[in-house]
Parts: C-alpha cells; sequence; structure tokens
C-alpha cells in the first residue's frame, strides 16, 4: 500500500521530514525530488538523458482520455504506474491497449481503485528483439565516485552478475555518471550541496545493432541510500569498504548542522566525538587518513579486480552473451 493511501500517517510523517528541526537524512527536499519520479525524469530529459517515453500525469487521470493518448503514440502495449511513493511496482496496471480499446472496464475499475493516488507515469512496454522486457546495468556511486556496476537479467530470476568490462559498460557507465550529475544538483544538507554516500542509477539495455556498443540504452531509475546494494555482486568488499566512508558521511551531516547554527542533542558531547575523530582521521578539509583507509581497501581489491580492469576476453565475452548478457 503506498504511504498515501493512510492520509493521516502520511501528513505526521511529512510534517516530521519538513519540520525546521529535522535531522533526517537524505533531507525530505533530496529525496522528494528522488521519490516523485516525474520530477527526476523531467529534470533528466531536460538535460538530454535518454528516458523511457512517458506519459506523465500529475493529478489523476480519466481512462478515456488517457486511452486516446495511448493509442494516438501509437504503444501496443502499456505499463501505468503510481510516481510517488511506492515501492515494488505496487499498484501498477499493464495491458494490451487493443483490448481497453474495446473494453475499457479493467481499466476503469483499475482508475477507480487507485484514487488516492494522483501522480502516475504511463509507458510502453520496452521489449527485445526476443519479446523479452528489457535488462538493466545498476550502477553504483559511492562519496561522490563511481564504484561498481551490476548486471540484472529482466526476466531471469538467476541473471546477476558483475558487469564486465568493455564497450557496454563504458556506454552505460558514461550515461549513469551524467545521471548523477544531476543527482547531485538535488542532493543538498542544510541548504548546502551534498555529496551523497551512495545512489543506485538503473540504465535500461537492449540489443540494438543499430547503436554504438550494439545497444539501446536510456535511464530507468535513480535510487538513493535506500535501496538494493547487490552487494554479492561487488567485485570488492563493499562492507569494508564502506565503513570509512559512513563515517566520513555522519562526520558531515552533524558538521553540517553545527554550521547552520541547528539544535544538536548532546551538543558538546558530540563535538567532542567529532574532535576525536579528527584527532584519528584526520580533518573533513584534507587528505587524512580516512581517505588513506579507502584508498588502502581498494588497493586490496586490486588484484582480485585486475581481470575486469581490462576488457574481457572472447572466451569469457561468448559466455556473458550465452547467459543473455552484454559486454
Amino acid at each position: 500500500m503506498g504511504m498515501t493511501e493512510n492520509k493521516k500517517h502520511s501528513d505526521a510523517v511529512l510534517a516530521a521530514v519538513m519540520s525546521p528541526k529535522s535531522r533526517l537524512w537524505p533531507a525530505f527536499d533530496y529525496a522528494d525530488q528522488i521519490y516523485r519520479k516525474s520530477v527526476y525524469m523531467k529534470r533528466c530529459i531536460a538535460a538530454g538523458i535518454p528516458m523511457i517515453p512517458t506519459i506523465f500525469i500529475d493529478d489523476g487521470f480519466e481512462p478515456g482520455d488517457l486511452l486516446r493518448q495511448i493509442k494516438a503514440k501509437g504503444w501496443a502495449k502499456f505499463f501505468i504506474k503510481p510516481a510517488y511513493l511506492v515501492c515494488y511496482g505496487d499498484g501498477s496496471f499493464h495491458g494490451t491497449t487493443a483490448d481497453f480499446l474495446k473494453d475499457p472496464t479493467p481499466l476503469i475499475e483499475y482508475e477507480k481503485s487507485v484514487k488516492a493516488q494522483r501522480e502516475f507515469l504511463v509507458q510502453p512496454y520496452m521489449l527485445k528483439p526476443n519479446g523479452d522486457v528489457f535488462d538493466e546495468i545498476r550502477h553504483f556511486f559511492i562519496d561522490g565516485k563511481f564504484a561498481y556496476a551490476v548486471f540484472t537479467h529482466g526476466t531471469d530470476p538467476e541473471g546477476f552478475w558483475t558487469q564486465p568490462e568493455g564497450p557496454v559498460l563504458r556506454r552505460t557507465r558514461a550515461l549513469a555518471e551524467k545521471t548523477y550529475a544531476q543527482v547531485l544538483k538535488m542532493a543538498r544538507w542544510q541548504g548546502k550541496p551534498f555529496t551523497t554516500m551512495l545512489n543506485r542509477i538503473d540504465v535500461g539495455v537492449m540489443p540494438d545493432a543499430t547503436q554504438p556498443a550494439e545497444v539501446r540504452i536510456f535511464v530507468n531509475e535513480i535510487e538513493m541510500e535506500m535501496t538494493t546494494w547487490l552487494a554479492r555482486y561487488c567485485p570488492f568488499n563493499l562492507a569494508n569498504f564502506m565503513a570509512p566512508v559512513v563515517v566520513k558521511k555522519a562526520r558531515e551531516l552533524f558538521q553540517g548542522l553545527f554550521d547552520a547554527n541547528k539544535h544538536v542533542p548532546d551538543a558538546a558531547h558530540v563535538n567532542e566525538l567529532l574532535r576525536v575523530l579528527d584527532e584519528r582521521l584526520g580533518s573533513l578539509d584534507e587528505s587524512g587518513p580516512q581517505e588513506a583507509v579507502a584508498a588502502l581497501q581498494a588497493g586490496k581489491t586490486a588484484s582480485r579486480k585486475r581481470a575486469a580492469v581490462a576488457d574481457v576476453g572472447q572466451a569469457a565475452a561468448k559466455r556473458f552473451r550465452a547467459r543473455g548478457g552484454y559486454v
């Protein structure tokens, strides 16, 4: 159930996170732009980032009018999903356009069932030449930098693996980095730009021999820290890598509160702890031991990653393609 279906709960949560006294990260203004998918999608489109063709619905829809728009776009099949505060496809609807033109009853009933939702995304099926739904390469950015990428098959529940280096990853990573630049324009803490701890940029992939690297690519989704990290497929020890990053971000968040003269409970004790961390890790304004820890961790994993640094060999590439992947 989407949070907006319980208005009392929704109002209480929004009042808390929107309060000037809130010390929650992600901050509301940033999180709301990610939770409200139409906002970041329109931002990306304006920046020239390819996305799935979309009809944006901002204040509910009339089934007949929506069907006319879908027919005008020539979409044989379509998918509707709420655009705000919904996870895992909850409240979605899909089907064949011709069927609903003959009998719109299911769409009419769906519209009645989601009256509490006002914002929707309507999109065509994005299908590969074999008729299956598109695949994704999910790119993870940690503390402002690309860290790793994981392939996820569109229909195979076992189709997950570390995306190997090669022409396809170079294309999708470049698109993900362009998208992440838009994320950084949205992310702010106490009124100032803030480099996020983690974001995931999901790039849709479909075979297309007319495109560079023989794939069509587009951004499908942007996620914040509260998402699946797919750590099992990360090519290095993600827990060890994240430990110093989490400490760094906690320090930056506290420092942002103090710089903004915001109330911090037990401020004297917090300040003392920050001072101790400065002594042990170096200040946030310099390259101190904390950064060295991250560099050390990267060095430890370098030998394990060496095979992935260069493009995979022909035999490995053949295996990936046989499993439905891209190189």
